[in-house]
């Protein structure tokens, strides 16, 4: 694919050698150089293989997205040289993103990679768990580093968020079970009632509902612009609210069936768009915890 590369761009007449060395003329197409594709020794530069790597993506794709650290600034020219040459810089966007930080103790953790000090995101996921380490990485916008906090991330209470948003997911669940089994059990049949939402007008309940209806509007603009840190946010602030709300309505009231109808409508309003907001974030939604 490498050479495929190179014999296309050597068509062009993008393609001449120097110093024992194969050269693109990428300064035409923005650069603020021309690369080496093939060094003196006959071997391939890491570009050249990036080049045939986004031509191949290209020809599947309708967008492609790539992510790289702060420290590959340098590369964005000359694959983007690459991409105005074949035609796919509108389909091509290069998102940089700072660096991550870990915070052991209460003290952020030294690492070098030249001497070899270093977390690999794999022994990072073994610490703190898949769930916690998604969430984290994902409420920093990419241009804010990261301080990962491993105590944190692995707390089983309300100071870990992604604890407390999969707790108010799996209390709904909990919810509409004991409100399945009360209607099994129920001689009157309240799936043909329709919920009378004129019920709700508690300030926690109508708190929770703005909150709820805000999320089309959200993947859509995190779809636009690739704010995706809105999405860890939004789901706190809703776990926050449904919390607040249970805290404030009863929702199961043998007493008031309409009310009772209503409110756990609003429940499984709320379990859905939680779900919804944790598969986005590839994140778990347990029934129980």
């Amino acid at each position: 694919m490498v050479e495929k590369v190179i014999a296309q761009l050597k068509k062009r007449g993008l393609v001449y050698e120097k110093d024992g060395a194969v050269w693109f003329s990428s300064s035409k197409f923005g650069d603020d150089k021309d690369r080496v594709l093939k060094k003196q020794s006959g071997e391939f530069t890491y570009f050249a293989a990036d080049a045939a790597y986004h031509l191949d993506k290209a020809s599947r794709s309708d967008i492609m997205i790539d992510i790289w650290g702060a420290d590959h600034h340098g590369d964005v020219p000359r694959i983007l040289a690459i991409a105005r040459v074949f035609g796919f810089e509108d389909k091509l966007k290069i998102i940089l993103h700072q660096f991550a930080h870990i915070i052991q103790k209460g003290e952020r953790a030294r690492m070098s990679k030249r001497r070899g000090l270093y977390v690999t995101l794999d022994e990072l996921i073994d610490e703190a768990g898949l769930d916690a380490v998604r969430f984290f990485f994902l409420t920093k916008s990419i241009d804010s580093h990261l301080d990962f906090d491993i105590e944190k991330a692995k707390e089983k209470s309300e100071q870990n968020p992604v604890y407390y948003i999969q707790y108010a997911y799996a209390r709904c669940s909990s919810i509409l079970r004991k409100f399945k089994t009360t209607i099994s059990k129920s001689k009157t049949n309240p799936k043909s009632k329709i919920p009378n939402y004129k019920l709700l007008v508690h300030p926690a309940e109508i708190s929770l509902i703005k909150h709820l209806i805000k999320f089309p509007d959200l993947v859509k603009e995190t779809a636009s612009d690739y704010q995706v840190q809105r999405l860890p946010f939004y789901a706190y602030d809703l776990a926050n609210s449904f919390h607040n709300f249970y805290e404030k309505c009863k929702v199961l009231d043998e007493k008031n069936p309409d009310l009772t109808s209503a409110r756990c409508s609003l429940v499984q309003a709320a379990q859905v768009i939680l779900k919804n907001t944790l598969n986005l974030l590839g994140i778990k939604s347990p029934e129980k915890m």
